[in-house]
């Protein structure tokens, strides 16, 4: 995983693909490779299943694949296609391949797929190293500040609050409080989304936050425990989802040294 930590800087979502050129059965060999070997899970236990399909085969109009993800719709099970699928997104931009979580887009045979009711879809297709982001720090996101709670830790912060999120809501918070990391929901009332629709996506974004602060754990080589909240229910603005319990002082900023 954490070879990928500098794709942090690089990914962003594509709402236009300009390059013309296919994605090769090579790439998308490796690409099913990354998904079945690679990618982690929160938990082995949660069922989730996916197929990579011409982009014709859904409604979606950018990209040349879609790729489609079926799993439960808990709380667990979102959160993990975020965690998962996140990988997938740095992974597929070190190899030059753009990607768009595309919410509204269905596939036009919504069957189950082992098992499993279809969630969300990637839209995926071959982009240039130029068309990436070029310098990650003009990418609108919150302050610091209006991200964390408690003691500082501002060189985890200053990494992941580029993570990617539904419209660019951002909605989470993290506290510190002494050797633990807490990610809570903090989720806008009003997005361009519908209403019913903002925390099933505010949950998949949280996924991508925990799979975030854990590169940024990993590269640092600082130790730590997770802890997935398991409530069988929705979550609300101001719920703990995840919390890591990490060794005393180890997110005050020393460790910048080590990136």
């Amino acid at each position: 995983m954490v070879e990928l930590y500098q794709m942090m800087f690089k990914r962003k979502s594509f709402r236009r693909f300009k390059v013309e050129a296919a994605i090769s059965e090579l790439e998308l060999e490796r690409i099913v490779n990354f998904i079945d070997h690679t990618a982690e899970r929160l938990s082995e236990d949660i069922p989730i299943s996916y197929k990579i399909v011409p982009i014709t085969q859904t409604s979606c109009k950018r990209g040349e694949y879609g790729i489609l993800i079926y799993s439960n719709t808990d709380s667990r099970s979102l959160l993990n296609i975020g965690f998962m699928f996140s990988q997938l997104d740095f992974f597929l931009a070190s190899i030059d391949i753009g990607a768009c979580w595309y919410g509204m887009g269905k596939p036009n045979e919504t069957v189950e797929h082992g098992n499993l009711p279809y969630v969300i879809m990637i839209a995926i297709g071959k982009a240039t190293t130029a068309e990436f982001r070029k310098d990650h720090t003009k990418a609108k996101r919150k302050s610091n500040d209006e991200l964390s709670l408690g003691e500082p830790f501002s060189s985890l912060l200053d990494y992941v609050k580029y993570s990617p999120s539904a419209c660019n809501s951002q909605p989470w918070i993290l506290e510190r409080n002494q050797e633990k990391l807490s990610i809570l929901l903090n989720s806008k009332e009003k997005m361009i989304i519908p209403k019913e629709k903002i925390i099933f996506y505010n949950t998949i974004d949280l996924g991508i936050m925990i799979f975030s602060c854990e590169l940024w754990l990993r590269k640092n080589q600082i130790g730590y425990k997770r802890s997935i909240n398991e409530s069988p229910g929705s979550f609300i603005s101001g719920d703990t989802v995840a919390e890591f319990y990490i060794k005393e002082n180890a997110l005050t900023g020393a460790c910048d040294e080590s990136f």
